[in-house]
């Protein structure tokens, strides 16, 4: 049996710890009263998961924030106050903290290509002219 450490919001519902009772739907009611009780969530959605956590604010209230951490940089998005939480800006962060991540990757990859490129250092001089190598 697995035991999850932090309830989890997957296909619109939020899988809570063992103790604390059956799966919530996402958008509904007792959704909205179980985010003011509690302060993170772990979001599994097709593009990836973000952790999401609520923090106090200057002025008394709290807001939500979304975050994912990759090479060592923690990327965020506000997700706004408790009553602003729905299956919708759930994903619409979850893609947005995922394409962070991928742009970043791409463009490292592409720099370090290009490095390798202008060096010669990929294992064939031609492969640094830019000499095409015929099909296999």
């Amino acid at each position: 049996m697995v035991h999850r450490t932090r309830p989890t919001v997957k296909s619109g519902r939020l899988y809570q710890l063992e103790r604390e009772g059956d799966p919530i739907d996402v958008g509904t009611p007792p959704w909205y009263d179980w985010l003011e009780e509690h302060d993170s969530f772990l979001f599994v959605d097709h593009v990836g998961a973000v952790t999401v956590r609520k923090n106090e604010t200057g002025h008394g209230e709290s807001e939500w924030r979304a975050s994912r951490t990759r090479l060592g940089k923690v990327f965020t998005v506000s997700l706004g106050p408790s009553r602003a939480i729905n299956l919708s800006s759930l994903q619409i962060a979850a893609r947005r903290l995922t394409r962070q991540r991928a742009a970043r990757l791409c463009a490292l990859a592409c720099r370090r290509l290009a490095n390798g490129l202008s060096r010669g250092v990929w294992g064939h001089s031609r492969l640094a002219q830019g000499t095409a190598y015929p099909a296999a």
